[in-house]
């Protein structure tokens, strides 16, 4: 609940009204928590895209319930309010008709122009191809439709050090990836706003979390030493993309 409110505050602030509206979210994980949450606000049509089936058993009905009872701790922006007695009801009862999960996902199981908003919390950082995946959201986005993405640019359980996967080398980091469906693509937030651009979205947040300590750039490998200042000390951002309307 708390990760939606969060992207929600900055949706609304960039112009986003969730009410009614079709919302995709990439990489939802063993539950579809963040689907649910955000239909307890507004959204009417909910479809989870994963790369691995990790919630095909998952039973959406119980979880929708219990997040119906989770006190509000962060309040949402603006008049938006979570939905309640009649509205609640009906949710209820036409979940299974408005909520979606499709594992593995291609690009053509969400139609041209049909979803208001395009999600994701931690995903984009495994997508090698930004390129495909940022025009991918795209072209699914309708015109004037917005993209709301939390990327984290640490390196997870491979180094002590939260910079730490910049300092393999290639070959040292094609080793520890090994059979792994997907892996850290390295990428720095630069990389990911130059994708967006080039597809034709406007970038209309940029909300970058410093990061502090790390290795020292000379500890890292010679193509990461390149990179600007603002790549090399920024933990995670959360960026808000828009398709603009002609």
């Amino acid at each position: 609940m708390k990760m939606w409110t969060r992207c929600l505050r900055l949706l609304v602030d960039a112009g986003f009204e969730p009410g009614g509206t079709t919302m995709v979210e990439l990489g939802p994980g063993d539950t579809l928590g963040l689907g649910l949450s955000a239909m307890l606000y507004g959204i009417a049509h909910y479809t989870g895209l994963d790369a691995v089936p990790y919630a095909r058993d998952f039973q959406p009905q119980p979880f929708l319930d219990a997040l119906g009872k989770v006190p509000i701790t962060i309040e949402a922006p603006r008049f938006v309010r979570r939905v309640t007695g009649t509205a609640y009801e009906n949710l209820r009862q036409d979940l299974l008709h408005r909520l979606h999960y499709v594992a593995p996902w291609k690009p053509r199981d969400v139609a041209p122009e049909t979803a208001d908003l395009v999600l994701s919390c931690g995903v984009l950082l495994h997508m090698e191809d930004l390129a495909s995946i940022y025009r991918t959201t795209y072209e699914w986005l309708k015109p004037g439709g917005y993209a709301c993405h939390w990327i984290p640019f640490t390196a997870m359980f491979l180094s002590p050090h939260w910079n730490g996967h910049w300092a393999y080398s290639d070959l040292e980091w094609r080793i520890a990836q090994g059979r792994r469906p997907y892996f850290l693509n390295r990428q720095p937030m630069s990389a990911h706003v130059q994708a967006a651009k080039d597809v034709g979205f406007d970038v209309l947040t940029t909300q970058a979390i410093p990061a502090t300590g790390g290795l020292p750039l000379s500890d890292l490998a010679p193509r990461f030493q390149q990179m600007e200042t603002s790549a090399l000390t920024t933990r995670q951002v959360r960026l808000v993309l828009r398709r603009p309307v002609g």
